[in-house]
């Protein structure tokens, strides 16, 4: 079978990573319109899938990231608080795979917010950059209910404050399937803002190498230190917002 999107999820998550926003003439471009992207289809018809499909993907990504020369992974999935333990933990294991083999894996902290502890697995592992969403102040549409202050919040069983940054998720105008734009919300699509980030960060030069664990860790230090402040929020980083909203211009080593 050919290249598909039954859900549009993906399609949206891709045109916010690195659309060229050619069919609005440059308005709704993505964050890296010149970055090449791998993709590994997980989720179903009604953008859903099982803890199975995102282990195979991952997987798939360990095996083959070699040879696609894959440096970022956007894993705008994940599972709710309460996951059966085993399973819990093979997911976090899987990204943290990743990231020590010198990928740097953002993934999206879920959409289960505003309670503590609420940020989605595996986006609540020590290693890997958590995004929620910078906007989720008013009600919105998230996959079929209403919701305010949707964005999962930290910290995490093991006190590890997340997410780590925040960038937009209410209402984002991003490639739709079959041509032209539609808006989704959620913290799927706040993550690709910082997939993006990191991917500019990469092409300029800015962190180099494939040196393990110490090369996603220097893309999380360079994303927190240029995090910007939001109003209301004068302690950072805090389980709601961790270091602040992402600023990729401010996020330069001087």
């Amino acid at each position: 079978q050919g290249m598909y999107d039954a859900s549009g999820h993906g399609t949206h998550v891709g045109g916010i990573l690195a659309g060229d926003g050619r069919l609005s003439k440059g308005e709704y471009g993505g964050m890296a319109p010149k970055a090449e992207l791998v993709i590994v289809k997980v989720l179903d018809s009604k953008g859903e899938g099982s803890v199975e499909q995102i282990l195979e993907g991952i997987q798939w990504i360990q095996d083959n990231h070699r040879r696609h020369g894959i440096r970022v992974a956007n894993i705008s999935v994940g599972a709710r608080k309460g996951l059966d333990g085993k399973k819990e933990q093979e997911l976090i294991e899987a990204v943290e795979i990743l990231w020590d083999l010198g990928i740097t894996v953002v993934v999206s902290a879920g959409n289960q917010g505003p309670k503590t502890g609420s940020i989605a697995v595996p986006g609540n592992s020590r290693k890997v950059i958590t995004v929620g969403s910078s906007d989720d102040h008013r009600a919105v549409d998230v996959c079929g209910s209403f919701m305010v202050h949707y964005s999962g919040r930290g910290p995490t069983g093991g006190c590890v404050c997340k997410p780590d940054i925040v960038a937009p998720g209410v209402e984002v105008t991003a490639a739709a399937v079959g041509g032209g734009y539609a808006q989704f919300t959620g913290t799927s699509f706040a993550t690709p803002f910082v997939t993006g980030g990191a991917a500019l960060m990469m092409e300029w030069g800015i962190v180099k190498g494939n040196d393990g664990y110490l090369y996603g860790e220097k893309v999380k230090a360079y994303l927190r230190r240029g995090a910007r402040a939001l109003p209301g929020f004068d302690v950072y980083p805090n389980p709601q917002v961790g270091y602040g909203a992402l600023c990729v211009r401010d996020s330069l080593p001087d």
